[in-house]
């Protein structure tokens, strides 16, 4: 997993460290990574109170990502 993977992942369970450590885990190994398979992740104190607001804006920011790839492969195959 590269960097921006694993960040997007661990935002998924943004409310939750130990949820969070164990997608990325499983998620390297489910494509089949042969390296140490260990992840830890913190959970700053700031964010325990904000974490259903940071969680939403990562989905909004997440959603316009996708629209914006799609609308790319549509763009794309037009030429095809």
């Amino acid at each position: 997993m590269n960097d921006q993977e694993v960040i997007d992942k661990a935002a998924e369970h943004c409310t939750d460290a130990e949820a969070a450590a164990t997608a990325i885990v499983r998620t390297a190994f489910q494509r089949g990574s042969e390296d140490n398979l260990t992840a830890l992740v913190v959970q700053f104190g700031w964010l325990a109170h904000r974490a259903e607001g940071v969680l939403e804006a990562w989905r909004a920011q997440e959603a316009q990502r996708r629209k914006e790839a799609e609308e790319l492969v549509e763009e794309i195959d037009m030429f095809a």
